[in-house]
């Protein structure tokens, strides 16, 4: 299937509401700003986000369709109906059948110490080791409640208190913000108390019955308590 078919679907769906009226996580809405991305770059989004994020903050084992070493680390993604074992690939079908694993809704392989470099980047304004990837207008704009929206409790880029954010637990500090995988995967970070809390899991691999939803709150329950908060 061509890319393009997607595209005409998002610009063509019926909308569940207006801008502004409600709150529905959609995969469709980070599809399209990697088309936006891409068209103002000129890059596609691996090559842009792998020269402007990850070369930048030295994250060495982090992009889309891993080759090499990184493939060689990388965990099976799941078994599927003919035995075949998806390895390297993306499990959401829409990246992977359409996006050819180069995605804006998921496909990205990384390890925790990338992803810790990534979160210190964050906590530290959008800067790393002197490299800056982003302004602090922009972080800050990524992890605050846009003004008129804040009872959806979502950033432009991150979950702060949906009903997707039970992976922060109740301990960490009232601004930490978080996103989670379906395949198990999460990520919180705490700016207030400078903490991070990364878990890296793969639910849906021999088959997609597994759940990570309480062991995702209970990691973090297990930092918070281990973290002296002043």
């Amino acid at each position: 299937t061509h890319p393009d078919t997607l595209t005409h679907y998002i610009a063509s769906c019926k909308r569940s509401f207006e801008p502004g009226k409600g709150f529905q996580y959609s995969c469709l809405n980070f599809i399209t700003l990697q088309k936006i991305i891409e068209k103002v770059s000129g890059q596609n989004l691996k090559d842009f986000a792998q020269t402007n994020i990850f070369d930048e903050l030295g994250m060495r084992h982090t992009g889309f369709c891993p080759t090499g070493e990184t493939l060689k680390r990388t965990a099976p993604t799941q078994k599927q109906s003919d035995n075949h074992v998806l390895l390297g690939e993306v499990h959401d079908p829409l990246a992977r059948k359409l996006n050819h694993g180069i995605s804006g809704n998921a496909g990205l392989f990384s390890d925790a110490k990338d992803l810790a470099l990534f979160s210190a980047m964050l906590l530290n304004h959008g800067t790393l080791n002197n490299k800056r990837v982003l302004s602090p207008l922009a972080v800050n704009t990524l992890t605050t409640l846009p003004i008129g929206l804040s009872e959806y409790g979502r950033t432009p880029g991150w979950d702060l208190f949906s009903s997707y954010s039970s992976n922060q637990g109740d301990l960490l500090g009232p601004n930490a913000y978080g996103h989670t995988g379906y395949t198990g995967t999460s990520i919180v970070i705490d700016p207030d108390n400078q903490v991070a809390v990364i878990l890296l899991t793969n639910r849906v691999h021999p088959d997609d019955k597994g759940s990570v939803a309480r062991l995702r709150a209970l990691v973090a329950y297990v930092v918070a308590g281990a973290v002296k908060f002043e």
